[in-house]
């Protein structure tokens, strides 16, 4: 006789070779980020939300912490932030700068060397001159010249404090 809660579950059967199959799959992020970038994922949706009326601080706060913590690679980090700033709507382009600006100040010198590349400074700048939206450009600006300042004094984060 089958017990009881045996039939109100299904049975599941793995086969070896689509074990194979998912272990061979390439993704962008190695197996031991998954489950971190997805939650960074989520977290980064919630946090540059079109419908919030203002900025999620507990959100932007626990993807710092997944950060720092290790848990989410600060390369896909950035990436991930910088997507979102080319968002059609111009509220979720400022929370995903302010994301982006909380990372720089609370996560350090994993983010700064990402940030801090000649590439992503031509983005910002391009950025600022294709957004229609005053308010995107003016966090643009403020936010390389407080970065201009805070490393002013940094050789390694110099393309910051540069202008061509």
């Amino acid at each position: 006789m089958t017990p009881i809660w045996d039939l109100k579950r299904p049975k599941t059967v793995i086969c070896p070779s689509s074990l194979l199959a998912l272990a061979s799959t390439p993704t962008s992020t190695p197996a031991m980020f998954r489950s971190s970038t997805s939650s960074f994922d989520r977290l980064l949706e919630k946090a540059t939300s079109q419908l919030l009326l203002e900025p999620d601080w507990q959100s932007t706060m626990a993807i710092n912490d997944l950060i720092r913590g290790g848990e989410v690679p600060p390369r896909y980090a950035v990436s991930a932030v910088k997507k979102r700033f080319y968002s059609d709507n111009p509220h979720v382009a400022l929370y995903a700068l302010q994301v982006m600006e909380s990372c720089v100040k609370n996560c350090g010198s994993l983010v700064h060397e990402e940030v801090a590349t000649k590439a992503f400074m031509e983005e910002l700048r391009d950025l600022v001159k294709r957004s229609q939206d005053d308010a995107v450009k003016r966090k643009v600006l403020e936010m390389i010249q407080n970065w201009g300042m805070a490393f002013r004094n940094s050789q390694k984060y110099r393309i910051v404090t540069v202008s061509d």
